[in-house]
Parts: C-alpha cells; structure tokens; sequence
C-alpha cells in the first residue's frame, strides 16, 4: 500500500504544516473506515465544526471521486426516501438517496441550512436522521404514494460541515437521541506578512487541494481493496486492551453528561428543572469504532494509545460550542468563576451564572472550592 507518510507529507506541504488539517483529514479516513467492519451496530456520523474559513469543507474535498463516497451538495433529510408527487414510482426509484448512499459514505459540505431550520421543520428532520442512522432503512408515507421505503442493510457513513450548531439544534438532538459526533476546527490568526505570502505562492489553493486529493483517495482505494471492501473486516474487540477501552468509557459517560438536555418549567410549574442525559453506550460503541478506524488507517490490526489520543477531540467536539469552550478551559484542572465564563462564551453575567448551573444539574461539573462563590470545577 501507498506510504501514509506520503499523505501526510502531501497535506503539510501543500497546507504550510498545518496538522489540524493533517488531523481532519485523518479523522475523516478514519470514519469512512468503519464502513469496512462487518458487526458495525449502526451508521457513524461526524460533522467538521469551526468558523468560516476554517478548512472544513477543504478537507472534504480530498475525498472526491473516491469509490467509496458519494458527494453532495444539496441535501435535505427528505431526499432519503422521496415523495414527490410530479414523479412517477419508477423515477422515484432512481431519486431515493437511501439506496445511493447504502455502504458508502455520504459527504456534505454545507450543513448550515440543516441544523438552522425552524423549531418545527428541525425536529422532522433531526428525528428522520435518528431513524436512518439506525442502518435498518427507511419507511415513510404519504397521500400521494402511500408506503415507501427501504429495509435491510442500509448501513453508510457520514461526514459533514457546518459553523458551530446552534443551542436549538443541540436541544432537539438530546431529546431524539443525538446520532453524530463532531471534530471542532480552528482557523489560526493570520498576519498581513502571512496572507501576502500565501497571495505570492505559485501553485493555486485549487492545485493544492487536487494534489491532496489524489493522495487521499489513492490511499482509500487501495486501503479499501486490501481489507476486501466494506464489512470485510472481522475485528476481535475481546483482544483489544482494557486500559484503552475504559478510556473510551470514561469520554463516552462523561461527554453524555455534557451534552444532556435541561427541560425548563413554566415559570408556575412545581418542581426543579428535569434533566435528560443520553445512555452513553451508542456513544462509546461510535468512538470505538473510530479508534479501530484509525488503527486499520494507520495499518494496524490492534487499538493502541494512539488511537484513543485522536478519538479525545472527536468525544470532547460532541457537544455545544459555549459547553465546549467551558469543557476545554476546565480540562486543565482549574476552577471557572462566572467572570471567566462571560469571557469564554461571551454572555451577560445572568446568562453565564444559568450556563454554570445547568451543568452543575446535569453532574458535568461541581461548585468550586470553598470560599468561591459562583464558581465551578469539573466534576
């Protein structure tokens, strides 16, 4: 097989040694690896976050013309199973997504529109997404052509990009069951000196994107024939390490306390605010599978430290970008005052001090030390 040294060496020269991007990349071989095990429980979803202009949709474009992708650019939840009504059951047959996508990988680039959609129209879509990522297919109904729909192995992976979701989005996920994790990019500053050099360089950013995807898309297709195509692989997890595994755990328990939902009460209503957090164990199954993507990317049949080191940013990205920057700033093992919260998220006081609280209920941190008032620790 091609030398993934030689990737990577394509990435960082073309990109200025930019390992986030090296890293994305990596992340993203590593997802539409999974595709290759054959127990897979259910389709892995991961959504590049970040700012604009933060690479995001340039990594996507490594992977174009891969046999193993298919790429859109216009998409809506619907178009799994189509009903429209100036379209014949035939014709139908050909513009289903389901069937297009079945053990492949879907790409999209542009997310926004998705996840920035109406309360209502959000949560359709979100509960049709909860539904498909079981792997099973898809059924739906209408007036026009009654029953449709796929059922079997419709197993695929996802990758998309998007500029950090909005709190509504993350709030319809945790109640349907949130199905994707996430990989958050950061665009580094860029000095006048830094933006004149990039204007002066002779090969074009389309060039080098080309240069990268012709890297990348020869390593997956030869990486794709030499484990035999999708759910070749039999993986023995029995063998995998226990102390690598735990770690696992511990991302999946923690991350699912860190992205629950507070339900909150009319203002007359008895009672505290309840909470809901997300059985971890899809979750763990989810970053499990990544890591061992990442084992087969690198061409190893075993899971080693590695692998979880680059699983920690996908679990600790998997949650709302103000909960993110709090988780981040926490890690490190200091205690965050409400000042120091308004300046991470960029809220008022009032708003910071609710954030802190909502977290204190969902178990994610605890109270700071004592003598600190409106203070917070990770738990």
């Amino acid at each position: 097989m091609t030398d993934l040294k030689q990737v990577a060496t394509t990435i960082l020269g073309n990109f200025s040694g930019d390992q986030p991007v090296l890293n994305a990349t990596l992340t993203a071989m590593a997802v539409i690896t999974c595709l290759l095990f054959g127990d897979l429980p259910h389709c892995i979803g991961l959504n590049f976050t970040g700012p604009p202009s933060s690479a995001k949709t340039t990594v996507l474009d490594f992977f174009k013309g891969a046999s193993m992708v298919h790429h859109s650019d216009n998409f809506t939840p619907r178009s799994f199973v189509s009903h429209s009504a100036t379209a014949t059951e035939k014709e139908l047959s050909s513009i289903d997504m389901l069937p297009r996508i079945q053990h492949k990988c879907l790409i999209i680039p542009e997310l926004a529109p998705t996840f920035s959609a109406r309360s209502e129209d959000l949560t359709e879509r979100v509960a049709i997404l909860t539904r498909i990522f079981d792997g099973s297919g898809y059924t739906s109904e209408s007036g026009v052509h009654g029953l449709r729909g796929y059922s079997g192995d419709y197993r695929f992976a996802w990758l998309g990009a998007t500029t950090p979701l909005l709190q509504a989005a993350w709030d319809v996920m945790g109640k349907l069951g949130s199905r994707f994790v996430f990989f958050h990019m950061t665009s580094p500053d860029s000095e006048p000196q830094d933006l004149a050099n990039m204007l002066g360089e002779s090969l074009s950013y389309r060039a080098k994107i080309n240069q990268c995807q012709e890297a990348v898309v020869a390593y997956m297709e030869e990486l794709w024939v030499h484990h035999g195509g999708y759910g070749a692989v039999r993986w023995d997890s029995s063998s995998d390490d226990p102390a690598l595994l735990l770690q696992i755990a511990k991302m999946a328990s923690n991350v699912a306390k860190w992205r629950g939902v507070i339900y909150t009460q009319s203002l007359y209503a008895i009672g505290s605010n309840p909470t809901q957090i997300e059985q971890p164990q899809r979750l763990a199954a989810t970053l499990h599978y990544i890591a061992k993507g990442f084992a087969l990317v690198y061409g190893r049949d075993v899971l080693t430290q590695q692998d979880i080191d680059m699983v920690r940013p996908i679990a600790y990205s998997s949650m709302p970008e103000s909960r993110r920057r709090i988780h981040a700033a926490l890690t490190s093992g200091v205690t965050l005052c409400t000042k120091e919260v308004e300046g991470l998220i960029g809220v008022s006081n009032p708003t910071a001090l609710k954030v802190m609280k909502e977290l204190e209920s969902l178990g994610a941190v605890k109270p700071g030390k004592k003598g600190q008032s409106d203070c917070i620790q990770m738990a």
